[in-house]
């Protein structure tokens, strides 16, 4: 679980949120007021702060300010009814809000428990801490798209983010925020071929369900930014609703209308174009998303990066896995650049991560350790240098083989493994529920180890 620790302050209100949270395996600590809130701070460390705005004993934004100093400063969200309650934490160092619900909290946390991962590899890249993967290198493909981001984000425009599987689209699009005029305001991550069709409507647009009205995602993201990945896994009348919201800037929610104010980046990995011509999405949603297109490039149109970036990843995972030392023997550079990486970014950081795991103590990754077929070139057919013919895998399938790998390394534990992977013990959890309804478990150790 990328969130270890969870400081929540606040009043009685929010002691159902802390028992919701330690249910869901979360360590939760409890403060009722700014002063013992300080002390646990000061000596102890905690990846997310919960804080309600009303407290006994002083102001939660002047504590912000005092947070925000601290060398280990936790990411903070406030527990607000309004958007306007939450307004003065978020400018003075608030990452985002939330309405005490568990279904809210529990969408926030989502997006948080990827900010803490990026956090911790940042903390330890140094040089390179705060820069994405997809914007590591000098290639010319690399240095256009840093030029491209720099001029869209000073804009609330609409960016459509485009590029193949695994090149890095939701962290240049974090990237677009963090350099904007809204790099302070809420950040919501939205997948859209992540939540079930029936589910879509209720979590983007808002509406009512078993418990009352739920605002959804553009609502919740108002005055700030909203990441909707993978935008063409929206069914048509969705994105005749999400045209009519982009249109008209304003959204119903609970029986009143609300102006909205929030910028909309998209991602795709699929072209929008195609779609359009086979009526899958709406040309007139394309043209309103498609503002201020932004093409990434593929990783085998960067192939002079692929040494900078095998060097992130595997610093990333000797962090996780708590070796020493290590480096990457010439040889396996030569044959990182000679693959072919139809999974881009993704498969390499797998590739190179699970190669951390294998090369053992001394910590050298040899090319034997790379598990790569052949040595693919890329260059038209896939061949190794004496012409013996490559087998590419799905990326799909070399995620699931490198997740077993590390469940088995770790001796079964669900917790350790989610850990050295960098996820959520929920989404090791749906990936070996989905491996298992595949029938593809049978390396799977002991997966009742917690």
């Amino acid at each position: 679980m990328a969130i270890d620790r969870i400081l929540i302050l606040g009043q009685d209100e929010t002691a159902t949120i802390c028992e919701a949270l330690q249910r869901d395996q979360y360590s939760v600590t409890r403060a009722s007021t700014l002063a013992a809130a300080r002390d646990l701070l000061a000596k102890e460390r905690f990846d997310l702060l919960l804080a309600g705005c009303k407290l006994p004993d002083g102001s939660l934004e002047s504590f912000l300010e005092d947070v925000q100093l601290a060398p280990a400063k936790p990411l903070t969200i406030v527990l607000a009814d309004r958007y306007e309650d939450a307004a003065a934490c978020l400018a003075k160092g608030a990452w985002d809000y939330s309405r005490l619900s568990k279904e809210e909290i529990s969408l926030v946390l989502q997006k948080a428990e990827k900010a803490v991962v990026l956090n911790r590899a940042a903390q330890f890249t140094g040089a390179n801490s705060g820069t994405p993967s997809a914007l590591v290198g000098k290639s010319p493909a690399v240095e256009q798209l840093r030029r491209t981001i720099r001029k869209v984000a000073p804009s609330s425009a609409t960016v459509l983010v485009q590029g193949p599987a695994g090149a890095g689209q939701a962290e240049v699009a974090e990237a677009i925020w963090r350099q904007g005029p809204r790099g302070q305001r809420p950040f919501l991550h939205f997948d859209c071929a992540a939540i079930a069709e029936h589910e879509l409507h209720l979590r983007l647009f808002g509406g009512y369900n078993e418990t009352g009205f739920s605002s959804g995602a553009l609502e919740l993201a108002h005055e700030g930014t909203l990441l909707l990945e993978s935008v063409s896994a929206l069914p048509v009348p969705l994105q005749e609703k999400l045209l009519k919201v982009i249109q008209d800037r304003q959204i119903l929610s609970g029986g009143r209308t609300i102006q909205l104010d929030v910028r909309i980046i998209v991602t795709t990995e699929v072209s929008l174009e195609k779609g359009v011509k086979r009526g899958e999405f709406m040309e007139g949603l394309l043209y309103a998303l498609n503002i201020m297109p932004i093409e990434l490039p593929a990783l085998r149109e960067r192939r002079e990066d692929i040494p900078q970036l095998a060097e992130l990843y595997r610093q990333r995972q000797v962090r996780r896995i708590g070796q020493r030392g290590g480096d990457i023997a010439a040889a396996s550079v030569t044959a990182l650049q000679d693959y072919a990486w139809p999974g881009n970014l993704a498969e390499l950081n797998s590739v190179v991560s699970r190669a951390s795991l294998l090369c053992g103590a001394d910590g050298i990754i040899e090319p034997r350790h790379l598990c790569l077929a052949q040595g693919a070139t890329g260059q038209g057919a896939p061949s190794s240098a004496n012409g013996t013919a490559v087998v590419l895998e799905p990326l799909d399938e070399i995620e699931r083989r490198h997740i077993l790998y590390v469940l088995e390394q770790c001796d079964g534990s669900r917790t350790r493994t989610a850990e050295t992977l960098g996820i959520s013990i929920r989404t090791l959890r749906n990936k070996l529920k989905e491996y298992r309804n595949q029938n593809v478990t049978e390396e799977e150790p002991e997966l009742a180890v917690a």
